[in-house]
């Protein structure tokens, strides 16, 4: 009788921080919420493995206490949000307190925030954000990534050259990383931290693994009036055949899921 392998199962919980007007992402033809988007994509690729993705999306933007039980899940990941973390953002959003705590206080488990997660890790963690200054404003579109050598030699970038394009979208960056963390890439400003590693399972990076281009073609096509003020829109670029940042989130996977073992 032949061997039939048995499928490795992985409950990640999706802190979704987008407000409700965030604009819906297209994703195998059909339109969902940024932590939607991000759950699909994650099954997906873990399918391709003959694994198991569980995820489970919780929204404080919408509900302050919608946040997971502890012990009910293996891995947690904070996705992006049009709303930014900054000093501004605190004063104007109060559920952000409770966000900060619930990440302060989270369960050991294998831990990724991205574009708006990766801020907030930051600044929960001792860290700060602040709007990008002019003359450069904003990033959109791939912008150009610079690894340390700790990231080099981190997990997290396994199989990705150490200057590659990373695909944005923010107003805001870390300037200060988080307390007792490794800085893993920066970015165009000296003091843009664009990857961040906090212990021996705690990521954050600026850049959007979990997008695709036609992703960022859509926002930018709903905030044209924003950002035709803020940068020169035809200067966005979201064309790079040799795209590597999406295994970021490739890599996560798959060490949360070796953590399980």
């Amino acid at each position: 009788m032949p061997y039939k392998r048995t499928m490795s199962r992985l409950r990640i919980a999706i802190i979704g921080s987008g407000p409700a007007s965030q604009e819906p992402l297209t994703y195998m033809g059909a339109r969902w919420t940024v932590r939607g988007l991000l759950g699909r994509k994650l099954q997906d690729f873990a399918a391709s493995k003959r694994l198991i993705i569980e995820p489970h999306l919780y929204w404080p933007a919408g509900n302050p206490r919608d946040y997971p039980i502890p012990g009910t899940y293996d891995a947690l990941v904070f996705p992006g949000s049009k709303l930014n973390i900054d000093k501004q953002g605190l004063e104007e959003n109060y559920w952000m307190g409770g966000l900060l705590d619930f990440i302060r206080e989270a369960d050991q488990v294998p831990v990724l925030g991205i574009c708006f997660g990766h801020q907030a890790i930051a600044v929960a963690r001792g860290g700060r954000v602040e709007r990008i200054p002019k003359p450069l404003g904003a990033e959109v579109g791939f912008s150009p990534v610079f690894m340390t050598e700790e990231g080099q030699n981190d997990e997290i970038f396994d199989g990705i050259p150490a200057n590659f394009s990373g695909l944005f979208s923010h107003f805001t960056y870390v300037s200060k990383p988080p307390r007792d963390s490794s800085v893993l890439a920066y970015g165009v400003k000296s003091d843009m931290v664009q990857a961040y590693k906090i212990g021996s399972s705690t990521w954050g990076v600026q850049f959007h693994p979990d997008y695709s281009p036609q992703n960022i073609d859509e926002l930018v096509d709903r905030r044209r009036s924003r950002l035709g003020r803020m940068l020169d829109l035809s200067n966005i670029s979201t064309i790079n055949p040799e795209r590597h940042d999406h295994r970021v989130l490739e890599n996560f996977v798959d060490g949360a899921f070796a953590a399980l073992n």
